[in-house]
């Protein structure tokens, strides 16, 4: 039996839904997957802690493992029992920041400013990079605590 204009019509929209309901969701899945299955930056490493005035100093080395674009670097601090992070100012010490190789390489200074009154704070570190023109990747790239005694700084636990 021939099916009527109407009825082919209701089939080809539905075929067109089920193809863009299809695509929008593996675009969504690429996003949200693309910096956990393949990382702009790993190994990122802490090796040298500075205090200072109202924070501290930080260097250390990573492996940038993609060739893209550096947009920004973000810090949230935790302090002590407090329930959320909030973001902190991050200074770049040395040269302006610059999109580097994909090659292992030493990073920093960066001042991270935690205020004058902190004790304990749980610092983390994010990266947003445009690797392609469809969206950007952003990475938790570093998470450690950082304990304050007798005007010293001293990383007591790095989580990642």
């Amino acid at each position: 039996m021939d099916s009527t204009p109407a009825q082919k019509i209701g089939i080809s929209l539905l075929t067109w839904c089920i193809v863009l309901f299809g695509a929008v969701t593996i675009g969504f899945v690429l996003r949200e997957t693309d910096g956990r299955i393949y990382p702009v930056i790993q190994d990122f490493r802490v090796s040298e802690v500075a205090n200072h005035d109202s924070g501290v100093t930080i260097s250390g080395t990573m492996d940038k493992r993609r060739e893209c674009y550096f947009r920004e670097l973000v810090a949230y601090a935790r302090y002590d029992d407090d329930e959320y992070p909030v973001a902190v100012p991050l200074e770049f010490d040395a040269a302006p920041v610059v999109s580097r190789s994909a090659i292992a390489q030493s990073w920093g200074p960066w001042v991270i400013e935690l205020g004058k009154d902190y004790r304990d704070a749980e610092v983390s570190l994010y990266t947003r990079h445009s690797c392609h023109s469809l969206w950007d990747t952003s990475s938790q790239i570093a998470r450690f605590s950082i304990r304050k005694e007798n005007d010293s700084a001293t990383i007591i636990r790095g989580t990642q």
